[in-house]
């Protein structure tokens, strides 16, 4: 499958309290850039689940899931800090019958 991109985002401050409230994850590498400077990451990075999630529904948004999901596989290979741009891109789809 051709890895076309299918939307894009940039995770802002906003969306980073946003989704602390809803999940209870308010650790300060991803609403702190002052404290998650000390970290790894080198500075605020967005909470991956979110990632994960926003690029879920934009998949159903666009038609692209028009069924159940029987599994998903997410790896983080690396942080998405805040204020970036994230590209959406399917590379595989498995079909399962």
């Amino acid at each position: 499958m051709v890895s076309a991109t299918l939307a894009s985002k940039t995770f802002d401050s906003d969306d980073q309290v946003f989704f602390a409230r809803l999940s209870g994850d308010f650790n300060p590498i991803h609403l702190d850039p002052l404290a998650a400077r000390r970290t790894q990451a080198g500075s605020a990075v967005v909470h991956g689940i979110h990632a994960v999630l926003w690029s879920l529904d934009r998949l159903v948004e666009l038609g692209t899931v028009t069924g159940g999901i029987a599994g998903l596989k997410v790896q983080f290979a690396k942080f998405i800090p805040v204020g970036s741009t994230v590209d959406l891109k399917l590379v595989r789809r498995d079909e399962i019958d």
